[in-house]
């Protein structure tokens, strides 16, 4: 993707990179729905796109466009329907999250907050970042098991290279889109391996400066994201 930024002195991350979960379409944020359906149906190649999933799919993105009014998604991973024979879904959001100036806005000081309230501290593209799960769901009965329920819930916080005023969140949300009869035990089953797939994902992050440099000495991943910085310049 083109940097749209103006430089900032100093090795401040403009763009991210992170290597996309294999049988997951790229959302870019920031679009209309119209334009991201245009660029998930490219990634699809040959596969059939019935008027059903058009309809579904875009019918959900405008969703996501209306309750992002402050434009801070960057970018979404979904999967290219249910996975096989599971009738589940997943998704991981980018996302930034702004910090007003005050006395709250140390960065490590709210990380540091999440840790005592039992995040996992981990590092995303070298910079300090915790990861949680949220609660689970109440469990229903088995007559009143909705679709679209949501089976797990990850979230990862994470410090952006230079940056002091911003943070960026990466959300793994698992959802039963239909119920296909699957023993709970084998739906903790395939949700835990989804959330070792974003545990993956996350180690896979490298932040870019205005230049397309990653800022880091390791091996980058093939897929370029936007950050906050760039979404500014836009």
């Amino acid at each position: 993707m083109s940097e749209r930024s103006a430089p900032r002195e100093g090795g401040v991350a403009h763009s991210y990179l992170l290597m996309k979960p294999p049988g997951f379409v790229h959302v870019p944020g920031g679009v209309q729905a119209e334009v991201a359906l245009d660029a998930v149906v490219r990634q699809l190649g040959d596969a059939e796109v019935t008027p059903e999933f058009e309809n579904a799919f875009g019918a959900a993105l405008s969703s996501v466009v209306e309750a992002d009014g402050a434009g801070v998604v960057l970018d979404s991973f979904v999967t290219a329907g249910p996975l096989q024979e599971t009738g589940m879904t997943a998704s991981i959001v980018v996302a930034s999250v702004s910090v007003r100036d005050g006395p709250d806005a140390d960065l490590d000081r709210l990380l540091l907050g999440r840790v005592t309230r039992g995040a996992d501290v981990l590092a995303v593209g070298g910079e300090p970042a915790v990861a949680w799960d949220d609660e689970p769901p109440s469990q229903p009965g088995a007559r009143a098991r909705p679709q679209g329920r949501v089976l797990r819930r990850r979230t990862a916080l994470s410090r952006v290279t230079g940056a002091d005023d911003v943070l960026v969140s990466l959300v793994l949300t698992v959802v039963e889109a239909r119920e296909v009869g699957l023993d709970d035990g084998v739906t903790r089953q395939i949700s835990d391996a989804l959330v070792e797939l974003f545990d993956a994902v996350l180690t896979t992050v490298r932040w870019v400066d205005d230049h397309g440099r990653v800022l880091s000495d390791r091996h980058a991943p093939s897929t370029t994201c936007t950050t906050p910085h760039e979404r500014r310049g836009r």
